[in-house]
């Protein structure tokens, strides 16, 4: 029963691996994965239902914000959707699923949030380092736990607002503004997805 989820697992990560996670006809992604054989990537930038996250709401199951982004990671692999709140793991999927559909959600799901960039170094149109700009991934490590957010904007006085999902409460959305020696601190990580 589990052959099938292995096996597709590895095959994800080989297609990561090698850069082949799509393939480019007449200006539209396709999937290379068999399961999205002639099925366009591209609709997921469509709608981001990431940018209509609003602060201070847990977002549950029934919601249509947490079932867009669900039904965008079901279409994917059944296998990366939870049943209540919107988690921290799904949204993030999400960001980086409509940032680069080429990038292989499964390879993510096996490494522990936090720690993406290791997971995306090295992969073509992904820079990861430590200058923060807008719409990019930030990873740090607090204590003993791993953590990240979304960029939401970086002012010229590099202070960032970010997006958050779960930290406090699961499924709560909540913005928070960083000064440049707060975020410093922190020692983070950018993931950009140029």
């Amino acid at each position: 029963m589990w052959l099938p989820s292995f096996v597709a697992v590895l095959h994800d990560l080989w297609l990561f691996c090698t850069g082949r996670g799509v393939v480019v006809v007449d200006g539209t992604l396709f999937h290379t994965n068999p399961a999205f054989t002639g099925r366009p990537a591209a609709h997921v930038a469509q709608s981001n239902p990431i940018q209509k996250l609003q602060i201070e709401v847990a977002y549950v199951k029934d919601q249509v914000v947490t079932q867009a982004i669900r039904s965008t990671l079901r279409d994917y692999d059944p296998h990366l959707v939870q049943n209540n709140q919107l988690t921290e793991k799904e949204w993030l999927l999400y960001f980086v699923h409509s940032k680069r559909p080429s990038i292989p959600l499964l390879a993510l799901q096996l490494t522990p949030v936090g720690l993406w960039h290791t997971t995306l170094k090295g992969q073509s149109e992904v820079s990861v380092d430590v200058t923060p700009y807008s719409d990019s991934l930030m990873e740090w490590r607090k204590g003993t736990k791993d953590q990240a957010a979304v960029v939401l904007q970086v002012t010229p006085e590099e202070m960032i607002t970010i997006g958050e999902l779960g930290t406090g409460q699961i499924g709560l959305y909540e913005k928070r503004t960083l000064t440049k020696a707060e975020w410093l601190e922190l020692q983070p990580v950018f993931t950009t997805f140029v």
